[in-house]
């Protein structure tokens, strides 16, 4: 990769080169030609350790057949994610996978992807611990959702985009969605209990960096925009109010603000943070998850740290943080809600699960 791994400005993930990627686990192996990018943004422009987009092109081997994630629910992949992550002076490569994993154990209601932890070799030479990511492509949303690809949109939502979502967008500029009428053309095109989960998880992690990292998948199928977790690096971090950040946030702050606003959706979101908190996101789920993960990736974080001259003792230090963060947290989410929606906590309880 001489010429290409160097820090500088973004249009370096234009450039796409010829590599063979190999894998080697207790589940199997494989050795694949592909084309490989530079993958990310800060990643990108400001840090040595960097992450690439690995594509399975028909000019070379063609797409890559194999269970990577062991779970035979896909099995076969046009592109993936080589990703390490950058949360703070130490990372403990966790935040982003984690909630990955913890909307997994909620359901199907968001987008995802999956991770696996492996030990990258760089032309031979040791790179670090980095996860095999699924990329958020039209394919990747089609294999979990059983859609035609050439039926799926994704964008990162933006103003001048020409489609239902940003019709929806100049729609809550100039409506109200208080109103019945209103409130029902805006589940035309939301999934809101896919919208309400993104809030929910979005605020539990006080995420202080959503800005472009949010994607938004939509097929013919139904017509309704789902909405995708993506890099959820910058979470675990702020102490303020989740609820209320999210709502000043650029551009989809403005959706949520309106949509808050409705009875109907106040209730949705109440019904699924009752469920998220009594399960997934419950202090003991997030605890446990936490330590398990931490376990399974412990003994290559020494050789990370070694690698990228960072002490061991630095990621210990910020797992704790993160369950120190995530110690109580559920009841504290509990009255963020009721703060800034005016509930009473009786209301909320009164609410029940999905």
């Amino acid at each position: 990769v001489n010429g290409v791994y160097r820090n500088g400005d973004e249009s370096v993930k234009e450039i796409h080169f010829p590599a063979n990627v190999a894998y080697s686990g207790t589940d199997g192996s494989f050795s694949i030609d592909n084309e490989m990018s530079l993958h990310g943004v800060t990643t990108v422009v400001a840090f040595d350790k960097k992450s690439f987009t690995l594509r399975f092109k028909d000019n070379l081997d063609g797409a890559l057949h194999y269970d990577v994630f062991e779970d035979g629910e896909v099995e076969v992949f046009r592109s993936l994610l080589l990703r390490t992550a950058h949360e703070s002076t130490w990372s403990t490569q966790l935040h982003d996978s984690l909630m990955s994993e913890i909307a997994m154990q909620g359901g199907n209601t968001l987008v995802v992807q999956k991770y696996k932890y492996v030990a990258l070799y760089l032309n031979g030479e040791y790179w670090g611990l980095y996860a095999i990511r699924e990329q958020h492509t039209a394919e990747h949303f089609a294999s979990y959702y059983n859609v035609p690809a050439d039926t799926v949109s994704m964008v990162r939502y933006s103003s001048d985009e020409n489609n239902s979502l940003n019709k929806f967008y100049n729609f809550c500029e100039n409506n109200s969605l208080s109103s019945k009428e209103n409130y029902e053309y805006a589940k035309t095109v939301l999934n809101m209990e896919s919208f309400a989960d993104w809030i929910i998880l979005q605020a539990y992690i006080k995420n202080i960096d959503i800005y472009e990292n949010v994607r938004f998948y939509q097929s013919g199928a139904d017509g309704q925009w789902y909405l995708a977790l993506s890099d959820l690096d910058m979470g675990f971090m702020s102490t303020g109010s989740g609820f209320s950040e999210l709502q000043s946030t650029f551009h989809h702050g403005l959706m949520v603000r309106s949509l808050m606003s409705n009875t109907e959706f106040q209730e949705l979101l109440a019904r699924r943070l009752n469920f998220w908190l009594s399960g997934p996101l419950s202090d003991e789920n997030m605890l446990k998850t936490i330590d398990e993960m931490a376990a399974h990736i412990a003994n290559e974080a020494v050789y990370e740290q070694q690698r990228w001259h960072t002490p061991v003792s630095g990621w210990e230090a910020v797992v704790k943080d993160m369950k120190r963060y995530c110690t109580g947290h559920a009841e504290r989410m509990r009255n963020d809600f009721c703060l800034v929606m005016n509930w009473s906590r009786d209301q909320l309880d009164a609410c029940g699960e999905e």
